[in-house]
């Protein structure tokens, strides 16, 4: 009797443990998540999964939960629970909410149970294509990223598709590649057309079929400058001021302004240096302080170059010029020389001459010429007028001129920096005075020996008597006196005139002076 309880007892152990063994944990097993597509003309996402194999052990899915990468507060990329699906039976889904046009998109999957969701699938991440025009090549590149969801043996090939507008189901296959490790392509295009474009990946022995986003480009060329030009060159005195324009409808993305030293000449070549590289065509002006000794002393040639996305110089404007000018003085007249302007149509050149003094303290500034020049880049200056008139001895010159539009080149103008030069003054010394005498004379009174100089000028004037003594020494004229207040007694005198020029040149003039009275 006691070895049948013990029998019985086994039994219900057994019993007990199988019943135990036969029910669900309560956590469904996951589903197979089999690939995730794009739709080329909408951009939304499609999901398409396998619900997991029968397994006493587990609980049958009631539905499914999809997961998609979202980029938290921080930043971090993480899975968030985007939508679930109460039915069983349905295995795909549209992502209306999501646009895979301007990125990859990435998901999980996890079966729903009675209690608790299964585990997540491993993620799978779209193709995202990029395409851009190399307008150099004539070449639609197209660039994408890896699909992330299926194994590299799970792999067939890649489909490159076009199309002539957004109709993708239309496309016509423009090529296979059979390279599964390839993540770029490039196809020869024509100008001036619209070009669509998606990939697709294909599995394995399977009718699955991956697709990427559409994308499209324009193979329209960047429109060329209708015109470029060089306006004006404005020396000054630590270099050159250079006015330009651009064609504002320019599509170009570059463009340099460039210095020469020689005018179309085989060693402009060789002076040609890179003076400003830019993108912006609404600047006007630039200064061009580099090699300003340079510029004082010969001319410079500045032209604009612009160039296409190849870095190749497509458009060049007109060639303009500095103008430099040089001033020398002899006798009574000051001769002015400049060079010439880059004038390829050989227009006629308006010369405008500016001339600057100082009369009195008070600037005066005339234009002295202003039009066609008979001497071309000379001219000669008579200052004779100007003496005993109270104009200092520095005159100064400004020459600017000016080359008229033609079909092809706007109006040019060149203007040389401010030259000045330091007029060498006649001086004319009386030989004697009479220190009594205080009527009026021509310029000074009669008792006062002093230098008459043709243009206003400093000066120190010192006198010694015969014994060589210092007997007056000033910068104003003598009058005859000692300095103690007594009249300077009658004979042969000496004196030293320095007169001192605007540019500090100093001028010495000496001789001799007699100093006589009336007879009673």
């Amino acid at each position: 009797m006691k070895q049948l309880q013990v029998i019985l007892h086994l039994i219900c152990i057994v019993l007990i443990s199988v019943a135990v063994q036969a029910q669900p944990d309560g956590k469904p097993l996951k589903p197979t998540f089999t690939y995730l597509t794009i739709n080329p003309g909408t951009g939304q996402p499609q999901l398409f999964w396998a619900p997991p194999a029968f397994e006493p052990k587990h609980p049958n899915p009631t539905g499914y939960i999809i997961y998609k990468q979202l980029a938290d507060n921080t930043g971090n990329n993480n899975y968030h629970e985007w939508k679930p699906i109460n039915d069983p039976s349905t295995l795909s889904y549209i992502d209306i909410a999501s646009n895979a046009n301007t990125g990859s998109v990435s998901y999980t999957l996890a079966s729903a149970g009675p209690n608790d969701p299964s585990e997540q699938t491993s993620p799978h991440t779209s193709m995202f294509l990029t395409v851009r025009y190399d307008s150099c090549q004539n070449k639609a590149v197209l660039e994408w990223n890896k699909y992330v969801g299926w194994r590299n043996i799970d792999i067939s090939h890649y489909n490159i598709y076009v199309g002539n507008d957004t109709n993708w189901q239309n496309f016509q296959k423009l090529d296979t590649l059979l390279n599964k490790t390839l993540t770029s392509f490039s196809y020869t295009v024509e100008p001036f057309r619209d070009y669509y474009f998606y990939i697709e990946l294909e599995r394995v022995n399977s009718t699955f079929a991956t697709r990427s986003n559409m994308v499209t480009i324009n193979t329209r060329r960047a429109i060329q400058p209708s015109y470029m030009q060089v306006d004006s060159v404005i020396a000054q005195e630590n270099g050159n001021h250079i006015y330009f324009r651009i064609d504002q409808t320019s599509e170009l993305p570059t463009y340099k302004l460039v210095r020469w030293e020689q005018k179309d000449s085989v060693q402009s070549i060789f002076s040609a240096k890179d003076l400003y590289t830019f993108s912006n065509k609404s600047i006007t002006y630039y200064h061009d302080t580099s090699d300003g000794w340079a510029a004082r002393t010969r001319p410079f040639h500045y032209k604009l170059d612009a160039y296409n996305g190849c870095n190749r110089a497509t458009t060049a404007s007109n060639l303009g010029n500095s103008t430099i000018l040089r001033v020398s003085h002899k006798n009574t007249e000051n001769r002015l020389v400049w060079n010439n302007i880059n004038n390829p149509h050989n227009l006629s050149v308006n010369w405008k001459i500016t001339r600057e003094v100082t009369q009195n303290g008070a600037t005066l500034a005339e234009v002295i010429f202003n039009g066609i020049n008979p001497n071309d880049t000379t001219w000669v200056d008579d200052i004779k007028p100007f003496e005993g008139q109270g104009y200092s001895t520095i005159f100064c010159y400004q020459v600017e001129g000016t080359v008229a539009a033609s079909a092809d080149i706007a109006e040019f103008k060149s203007r040389s920096r401010k030259i000045c030069v330091d007029v060498t003054p006649d001086i004319v010394m009386p030989n004697a005075i009479d220190p009594s005498d205080t009527r009026s004379g021509t310029i000074y009174p009669r008792n006062i020996f002093a230098p008459i100089v043709s243009f206003n000028a400093t000066y120190t004037l010192t006198i010694y008597n015969r014994w060589g003594q210092i007997v007056y020494q000033g910068n104003e004229g003598w009058n005859g006196k000692l300095s103690n207040g007594t009249f300077a007694p009658e004979g042969a005198y000496v004196y030293r005139l320095e007169v001192q020029t605007q540019d500090a040149q100093n001028l010495v003039k000496t001789g001799s002076l007699t100093v006589i009275y009336p007879r009673k």
